[in-house]
């Protein structure tokens, strides 16, 4: 599941097993999301940005 910068939302599933296959993409609304994500938890990767403990961000 995708959000574009205009808000929109895309279920992008990959293709099938045929090498001719393409990627099938459905757009979503809101409300389909939230129904999505109660159904298919486990497919959300959520990315974790870890800084450096030694890295003062505020110093100049």
């Amino acid at each position: 599941m995708v959000r574009t910068a205009e808000g929109r939302f895309y279920l992008i599933e990959g293709p099938d097993i045929k090498p001719s296959a393409r990627e099938v993409v459905t757009p979503y609304r809101l409300e389909d999301v939230f129904a999505w994500l109660q159904d298919c938890p486990e497919q959300i990767e959520r990315t974790v940005i870890v800084g450096n403990a030694n890295c003062n961000l505020f110093e100049r």
